[in-house]
């Protein structure tokens, strides 16, 4: 038998959860006449959802955080995944090589791209690479916030100028074979 004191509780326990449940808030539907949208924590994923990357810019940062992103050296896959990687022969993937190339990769971005400029770098790396918004990269100060945004395009622009001479670089062979 529950004594009295426990019944008072649970009636009062019903109650609170009564008055939250009244006091939930409102559907974001009805509220904004659309539903609610995930919140983004991704700085890049923002810039692109708020269309302020031309499609280069869009391409040059997709290309810096893959490299940046690529596995560390050692790395191993789950052992839950049972799928079958690697190259043939049933060999796994080198994974200190992926790094190794990528890490060589990462340098020339950051060294010809990007002329080793120190700031140039520092947002590339904590927005593009690491997935900062700028507001929390500029520590919410709003004047800062445009000025790394900037600074940030500025970067963008000159990493997709980098990869457009390197891509007109080989073009000669593709017109060639084409042509033929």
């Amino acid at each position: 038998m529950t004594s009295r004191a426990e019944k008072k509780r649970q009636q009062k326990a019903k109650t609170i959860s009564k008055a939250m449940e009244a006091k939930a808030t409102p559907d974001r539907t009805i509220v904004t006449g659309r539903p609610a949208e995930p919140i983004i924590r991704d700085g890049l994923a923002w810039l692109v959802k708020k269309n302020r990357l031309t499609p280069s810019q869009r391409k040059a940062a997709n290309a810096y955080r893959k490299v940046y992103r690529e596995p560390q050296p050692g790395a191993m896959r789950s052992h839950l995944d049972d799928t079958r990687a690697g190259g043939g022969a049933g060999m796994p993937p080198d994974l200190n090589q992926a790094f190794y190339d990528a890490q060589v990769q990462l340098k020339a971005y950051r060294t010809e791209a990007l002329q080793s400029h120190g700031d140039l770098i520092s947002v590339m790396d904590a927005v593009v690479g690491n997935g900062l918004t700028l507001a929390e990269y500029a520590g919410s100060d709003s004047r800062k916030t445009g000025k790394w945004e900037a600074v940030l395009m500025v970067a963008l622009d000159l990493l997709a100028q980098y990869l457009d001479s390197l891509t007109r670089q080989n073009a000669p062979y593709c017109v060639l074979a084409k042509s033929a």
